[in-house]
């Protein structure tokens, strides 16, 4: 049976971000994973999946448990040696099972937590893009992958990026260029607040907003 992790998340959110980071490990709601494992799976490599991981380290596990065992094994042989010399009877404890590792899934939801709990930097990050060339595109591929009880809620999504390929913001829609209104007002709320200079231009690949106004 695995153990329950005794930390609490709420009361790390109250300590200051120095020491927050100091903790060594991502907690879940009953257990905790070591943040050095979690950085095993951030590489976007071939083959590094939560799968792959904790099969890794099951092994990894299976081999620390069996090192430990032998040697708990051969004290208690060495113990009961000894204990021959004084013709006494000693009853040894049995050596503590395997416990297996939780499942890949629970691994997504450790690496989900860890960066839940940067939302605040990565709001930050990108509510301070900008540029001077925007393009607003939408496509299907995305929401295609949309799974369990979200699926087919949305049809398009709808990205709005800089001439370097940073993405301003991001929406979900049931249609094509009908909706977006806030999308672009938001986009010009955040130049002006933060006092940037309006795009110069600020293009689509065809008439995605023909609804609300007139293409050309």
């Amino acid at each position: 049976m695995i153990p329950v992790c005794p930390w609490s998340s709420e009361i790390l959110k109250q300590l200051d971000p120095s020491h927050r980071n100091k903790f060594p490990a991502v907690l879940t709601t009953h257990l905790a994973l070591d943040r050095k494992c979690l950085t095993l799976l951030k590489p976007r490599t071939a083959g590094n999946s939560s799968s792959f991981l904790q099969q890794a380290l099951e092994e990894i596990h299976s081999e620390e448990w069996a090192r430990r065992t032998i040697d708990y094994l051969t004290d208690c042989e060495l113990h009961k040696k000894r204990c021959a010399l004084t013709q006494s009877e000693v009853v040894y404890e049995q050596p503590p099972p395997f416990c297996p590792l939780p499942l890949a899934q629970w691994f997504e939801t450790a690496h989900a937590n860890e960066i839940l709990s940067h939302l605040d930097e990565l709001k930050g990050v990108v509510t301070s893009t900008y540029g001077s060339i925007l393009k607003l595109d939408s496509t299907k591929k995305i929401t295609k992958k949309l799974a369990g009880g979200i699926a087919d809620t949305a049809t398009w999504m709808t990205n709005i990026v800089n001439e370097f390929g940073q993405v301003l913001n991001c929406v979900l829609t049931t249609g094509e260029g009908a909706g977006l209104d806030d999308l672009c007002q938001g986009i010009v709320k955040r130049y002006k607040d933060a006092g940037e200079p309006d795009p110069a231009a600020i293009y689509v690949d065809r008439d995605c907003c023909s609804e609300t106004g007139l293409s050309s």
